[in-house]
């Protein structure tokens, strides 16, 4: 199904004022408003972190930006296996629909920059610990609570379709890179259907949706995710150095 295909079928599928219920797994219709507000201050906690002010000020250096890359790409290479492993579930079906896997742009964009997985591995540079303690939860929500893995995909999909897209042109810029190597992983398909992917899952937030206590659940997950992703920026800041 298209993307275009996916928004009209959640659009249709709600009832203004609501709740709609699915295979009995149900969120309230003003679930998505209520994740934003009760994981804001963690949201801006995490942009103002040293590492993304530098990535953010096109001031962070190449063998930074790998690393953070490399990190990002142990999140993802756990959370979509995880997420494609409940591509039944209600509340993870219409993320499997949106095609939004970023684990081949990443690894894309790591061959760009000539700090590839082979590389990494010459280097013996482990993972950050919060990245591997990251990983570790990802793997065991797969097989017990997959309903949380709704909270990791709304904190990483949606940075990457709001707020990432403008990291392309400032590391492009910074890291003198030509065209649109080394961003594949900010690239999901030009500004219009970027667009079109964030309210899609903004739409399947509100759609998927009553149960107070799942929604509890996906909500303390999603505060989880942002302050793991602190302390993971935080500890790949102690070994990065500004761009010259």
């Amino acid at each position: 199904m298209s993307v275009e295909g996916v928004w009209h079928e959640s659009r249709s599928a709600l009832q203004p004022m609501m709740p709609i219920t699915l295979d009995r797994i149900t969120l309230p219709p003003n679930f998505a408003e209520r994740l934003k507000h009760e994981t804001r201050s963690l949201h801006r906690q995490a942009e103002q972190t040293a590492l993304m002010r530098l990535l953010i000020g096109g001031k962070m250096s190449a063998p930074a930006y790998c690393r953070l890359l490399r990190n990002l790409l142990a999140l993802y290479s756990a959370l979509e296996p995880a997420i494609l492993r409940q591509a039944k579930h209600p509340l993870l079906a219409p993320v499997v629909g949106l095609d939004l896997l970023r684990r081949a742009a990443l690894r894309a964009d790591l061959r760009a920059l000539g700090c590839d997985e082979e590389t990494a591995l010459r280097s013996v540079e482990p993972l950050a610990a919060a990245t591997q303690a990251y990983v570790q939860r990802l793997q065991g929500l797969a097989g017990t609570d997959p309903e949380r893995l709704l909270a990791h995909a709304y904190v990483r999909y949606m940075g990457d379709l709001n707020g990432g897209q403008r990291l392309a042109p400032i590391v492009a810029n910074a890291l003198q890179l030509p065209g649109r190597e080394g961003t594949a992983f900010y690239d999901f398909g030009g500004a219009e259907r970027t667009a079109a992917l964030a309210g899609a899952f903004r739409e399947l937030l509100t759609s998927g949706a009553a149960d107070p206590e799942i929604a509890d659940t996906i909500i303390a997950e999603a505060q989880w995710s942002f302050a793991q992703h602190i302390t993971m920026f935080d500890e790949l800041a102690l070994q990065a150095q500004p761009a010259a």
